[in-house]
């Protein structure tokens, strides 16, 4: 009921490459989890790849997220849909600061996230316990 009345596009499944062309095109990923946005949320971390997102934060919120928060997206407490909404046209406004959260969410994801460094915790990981 938050967005009634807004046009959508529910196309379905899609391959990889079209997901991808789909996010590049937007402006502002909306993420209105009830129980807030999570780095277990493939839409969460896609958006990540330089897309300014308006998110909300609750219960499975992780806490290197809500360190971030107005850095790299802007969160509102769940179920705050005023402060989400109003998060939201604030960036519909402002394309400077759409472009400032997309780098630095992009920053964040090459940072944390990127296969280059989560391979390298991994391994230190196993080479810590004596595995590799």
């Amino acid at each position: 009921k938050l967005f009634a009345g807004l046009p959508t596009l529910a196309e379905g499944p899609l391959p990889a490459e079209d997901i991808s062309r789909r996010f590049a095109a937007v402006d502002i990923a909306l993420m209105p989890f009830v129980d807030g946005i999570s780095t277990r949320r493939t839409s969460m971390m896609t958006a990540q790849h330089g897309v300014a997102t308006v998110g909300l934060h609750g219960r499975l919120t992780d806490p290197m997220l809500r360190d971030h928060a107005g850095e790299a997206f802007l969160l509102a407490d769940a179920p705050d849909h005023t402060g989400f909404c109003d998060h939201a046209r604030y960036l519909a406004g402002h394309s400077d600061r759409r472009v400032a959260l997309g780098k630095a969410a992009s920053e964040l994801y090459d940072r944390e996230f990127s296969w280059s460094r989560v391979s390298e915790r991994l391994l230190c990981e196993l080479s810590r316990r004596g595995i590799a």
